[in-house]
């Protein structure tokens, strides 16, 4: 007996089986009758619709037969579905490959088959219309023609009932799909390409002030403010580019006129074929939100500028104390003295950070860029820290005197983020330990890292770093002190001046910040400072 061999695509061809969802369901008219009418054809006791899973053929019509299916192993129509054309046998009993089919020297004892492949759109062969005789007859071409048109009835069958299955799932999709936009909080809209509104939520309607009747056919335009124009065409950029944009926030305009705070999450629409079509957008109101940071950051604002003076008076007091213009003050006094004006160069610390995220944000810090020569300038900052990192123990040292470097930025921020990297490496680095700053150059850019070898960044913290008020939280770390703002303004004036920043950290082994500029190419005006 000869088994007959997997199909070359044999993978494929279960795969598209199984994606009919056809198998192990109840008989159906609209395939029985197709068998009824093969088996009337060809005056024939046995007609079968078998389709060929991994280890059975199994019948999803049967006239004659009592069993539901077979081994695969011994199957007459495994053969059948190795090619296009109609697989015919005769006599079984002559044939040398099924003679000692147990099928055929057993019951039922087959001796005529004629089997024509069933064959998916996709090209897979599923299996067969059959006809089965227990006798051995010849049959003509008109007859094997019919056993064909059949078979292709029965494909067509199978096609039209995956289609028919996924149109429901697609239908039930859709209505689930239509009923949460209806009962979602937050508007849903999508758009054509070209800018047009195609679907307008009750959200939508209550956040923008449009029916769906206005808003459907209108173009998005309408909800753009002045100003904001170029919005829409920078995220169909994105959206073309395969990017999906989250939590996009900016502002819009209802229809009464009102600007609207929104958060816009932007996804692409596509068809069929993948082809972007559109976009879907979720719009969250934000106002409520909003209103609460401006009063927050208004309010901290205010009570920063209001402190900055007395705090700076009283700090002055206390260190003309300390020094003892006031007379010699006795050790007890001198001690409590001494905290006070450490904990008032704190508080003024903290106050002037604020003051800088609100300028930050406000887009109005000022910079004052001008050329400078790189290797004076990172002296200066290290003689400026100096006495900071005495208290803990720790020097500075500088390695690379690329004295020819020159760049253009502004002085002051630049010390101001070089004195943060600083007193962070130092704070941070065990007593007697050395903070290396380092200064390395390519064609294009400069790289100035400051290296220490404390505790390092725990792993689960390294995505905050540069968030405002984030502090590894561990006692070890809190008990450093700081404002939790000084690498976030670090960042803010970097990239201001045209470059970046960021580190490398492996704890308790070593940390590295850096910061990279663009080398100034045009040569320093002859009296220029070098700071």
């Amino acid at each position: 007996m000869l088994e007959p061999p997997d199909p070359f695509d044999e993978a494929d061809r279960i795969a598209a089986l199984r994606a009919l969802a056809i198998l192990d369901t109840p008989p159906e008219e609209r395939f029985d009758r197709l068998t009824r009418l093969a088996q009337h054809l060809f005056g024939v006791p046995v007609a079968l619709v078998s389709l060929i899973d991994s280890q059975r053929q199994w019948f999803k019509s049967s006239q004659g037969l009592e069993v539901s299916e077979t081994p695969r192993n011994i199957s007459f129509c495994g053969h059948a579905i190795l090619d296009d054309r109609v697989f015919l046998i005769p006599d079984a009993a002559l044939d040398p490959r099924f003679a000692d089919n147990p099928l055929v020297s057993g019951v039922p004892h087959i001796r005529f088959y004629a089997g024509y492949p069933l064959t998916l759109r996709t090209g897979q062969r599923a299996g067969t219309l059959c006809v089965i005789d227990y006798q051995p007859r010849e049959v003509s071409a008109e007859q094997l023609n019919m056993l064909r048109d059949l078979a292709q009835c029965v494909s067509e069958e199978l096609e039209w009932g995956r289609q028919l299955a996924r149109a429901s799932e697609h239908a039930l999709f859709q209505a689930r799909y239509v009923s949460i936009i209806a009962s979602s909080e937050d508007a849903i809209i999508s758009k054509t390409l070209d800018g047009v509104i195609t679907t307008w939520n009750p959200a939508a309607v209550a956040l923008f002030g449009y029916t769906k009747q206005e808003a459907v056919g209108q173009r998005m335009a309408m909800l753009i403010p002045p100003g904001r124009e170029n919005e829409e065409s920078g995220i169909l950029a994105r959206i073309l580019r395969g990017e999906r944009i989250e939590h996009f926030e900016t502002v819009r305009l209802s229809k009464g006129g009102q600007l609207v705070d929104v958060s816009v999450s932007i996804s692409p629409i596509l068809d069929e074929d993948g082809k972007i079509t559109g976009t879907s957008r979720i719009v969250r109101d934000i106002t409520g939100r909003v209103k609460i940071e401006r009063m927050k950051a208004e309010f901290i604002s205010t009570v920063s500028h209001e402190l900055r003076t007395p705090l700076t008076s009283i700090r002055g007091s206390l260190g003309l104390m300390a020094g003892g213009v006031a007379g010699e003050l006795p050790p007890q006094a001198k001690s409590l003295v001494d905290v006070a004006y450490k904990n008032c160069e704190r508080l003024i610390l903290l106050v002037n950070d604020i003051l800088d995220m609100e300028k930050i944000e406000a887009g109005k810090m000022d910079f004052h860029p001008q050329t400078i020569r790189l290797i004076p300038l990172l002296k200066q900052a290290l003689e400026g820290n100096m006495a900071y990192a005495q208290q803990f123990g720790v020097t500075y040292e500088l390695a690379g005197d690329l004295s020819d470097v020159t760049l253009f930025l502004d002085i002051n921020r630049f010390l101001q983020v070089m004195a943060n990297l600083l007193s962070n490496a130092a704070k941070f680095s065990p007593a007697g330990a050395k903070v290396l700053v380092a200064v390395n150059a390519d064609d294009s850019r400069v790289r100035i890292s400051v290296s220490d070898q404390g505790c390092g960044i725990p792993g689960q913290f390294r995505g905050q770093i540069f968030q405002k008020f984030s502090q590894a939280d561990s006692s070890d770390t809190r008990k450093k002190g700081g404002t939790g703002l000084g690498l976030v303004i670090s960042r803010a004036i970097v990239e201001q001046m045209g470059g970046k920043i960021g580190f490398d950290s492996k704890p308790d082994v070593l940390t590295v910040f850096y910061v990279e500029f663009p080398l100034w190419r045009q040569p320093i005006p002859a009296g220029a400072d070098e700071a």
